[in-house]
């Protein structure tokens, strides 16, 4: 299910696989970040373009084993990271975001 985080333009999908992937269609330029699910007590969030190939690779994809915060801004996901969750962020190699 989709949750917001208090008015920032963040969107937070857990166990929702339909409306990540619909997010990601109508977001073609945006940033996802990828999270173990028990973050913030994950250590690794991982920062990825939207259409990035690990996203759509097995249980990483999958928002029943991760979470995916997403934004269409890179800096609103740096400030959640840090604020939110105590955490520096990631920048997946292969898609470079």
């Amino acid at each position: 299910m989709a949750s917001d985080t208090g008015g920032r333009d963040v969107v937070i999908f857990e166990d929702d696989e339909k409306g990540s992937a619909q997010w990601q269609i109508q977001n073609p330029y945006g940033y996802i970040l990828n999270c173990e699910k028990g973050f913030p007590r994950s250590d690794k969030p991982m920062l990825h373009a939207t259409g990035c190939m690990h996203l759509a690779r097995g249980d990483y994809g999958s928002t029943r084993s991760y979470v995916k915060i997403c934004s269409v801004d890179k800096d609103e996901l740096l400030i959640w990271c840090s604020r939110i969750a105590d955490h520096k962020m990631h920048s997946c190699q292969t898609c470079d975001p």
